[in-house]
């Protein structure tokens, strides 16, 4: 393992040969601290960075954020009524930062869907999100619903995705 230091730096020592990605972690970040991307000498890396056998990694910058922006959110059907899966079938909703065109996965939060078809992310900071539905069920092909929205900071923004 390694630590943060004061002033932000960070090493990871012994690590084997692989491709490592950074989380933040939920029970011990801050209440609105997130990830928000990850770059190895200014370039975005959101899949991960690669050490190769004894080689020493550096100009990797772990962005964060804080935010107290809400995404709330009601899935329904294509007639109007709240959303429920089928049985056994599970709705999770996805929310990623867009940079540059493009989802970063580093910043994905993910909750699941209610049974009155609901849902709330917290702790989100200005920007521009991508919101994905995804419908999982046993032996079937997942479904998924997107939607793009802007968040201010500090504010809350409600979303409905509908479910054909």
């Amino acid at each position: 393992g390694g630590k943060i230091t004061p002033d932000g730096t960070f090493r990871f020592g012994g690590l084997r040969p692989g491709k490592y990605k950074f989380t933040l972690s939920a029970w011990r970040a801050p209440k609105g601290l997130s990830l928000v991307r990850v770059e190895q000498n200014g370039v975005s890396v959101g899949e991960g960075v690669e050490v190769g056998e004894g080689a020493q990694v550096t100009g990797v910058r772990i962005h964060l954020a804080y935010g107290t922006g809400v995404v709330r959110g009601q899935v329904n059907t294509a007639a109007g009524a709240p959303a429920q899966p089928p049985p056994g079938a599970r709705m999770t909703v996805y929310v990623r930062r867009v940079i540059g065109g493009h989802a970063e996965s580093a910043s994905s939060r993910s909750t699941e869907v209610d049974a009155r078809g609901r849902f709330v992310v917290e702790g989100l900071s200005a920007g521009e999100y991508l919101i994905v539905l995804r419908v999982t069920a046993p032996g079937a092909e997942a479904i998924d619903v997107r939607q793009t929205v802007n968040l201010s900071d500090g504010g809350e923004t409600s979303v409905v995705l509908v479910l054909k």
